[in-house]
């Protein structure tokens, strides 16, 4: 009672209703509507007013001319990409809507963190023998269960071991890039 209350939205009648509860299925069905949801990162980033600065960088398409855009505006230099390590023989992936994210389990049996596991915005991934893997079918992680937030990769290359990889294509990049040396033609 103390937690509609709070919300303001305890009424008599919903007061009547859960006082005359019979079972406890009952009382949980008249709570239902008002149990306070799971407070997610987003819940708090807008809570601290962070959704303006978001909603540019959802709503822009995902192509290289919108790259290039905010490239010129940010007055950001492009620098060459790194050379990305050699993935071991022991590597784990799954397919997204739009990519797909590889775990070096090698990398990730050397992890003291898991951060990827812990910051996972869905909570799609889980610990298997110290290892990230999914906590889902790999079917709903290609139907969109799996975000594409890209938390865990971030994560795993500033605190984890460097084991996480988001490949997300970005369409009319590779023309853009040209050849081998990654200079544009």
């Amino acid at each position: 009672l103390a937690s509609i209350e709070e919300q303001g939205k305890l009424t008599d009648a919903l007061h009547a209703e859960i006082m005359a509860a019979e079972t406890r299925t009952a009382l949980e069905d008249l709570y239902q509507p008002y149990k306070p949801k799971r407070r997610t990162r987003a819940m708090i980033a807008r809570e601290r007013g962070l959704e303006p600065l978001a909603e540019p960088i959802l709503t822009q398409p995902r192509s290289i001319a919108g790259l290039d855009a905010l490239i010129r505006e940010s007055h950001i230099a492009p620098q060459p990409r790194p050379v990305q390590p050699t993935p071991s023989q022991h590597t784990y992936s799954f397919e997204t809507p739009t990519g797909d994210i590889t775990f070096d389990h090698d990398a990730c049996l050397n992890c003291e963190s898991h951060i990827c596991v812990e910051t996972c915005v869905p909570q799609i991934l889980k610990l298997d023998n110290g290892k990230p893997v999914l906590n889902i079918s790999r079917e709903d992680a290609r139907k969109g269960k799996c975000i594409e937030c890209l938390a865990c990769e971030v994560e795993c290359h500033f605190r984890g071991n460097k084991g996480g990889r988001i490949n997300l294509p970005i369409e009319g990049l590779d023309d853009r890039k040209g050849g081998a040396n990654g200079n544009p033609d």
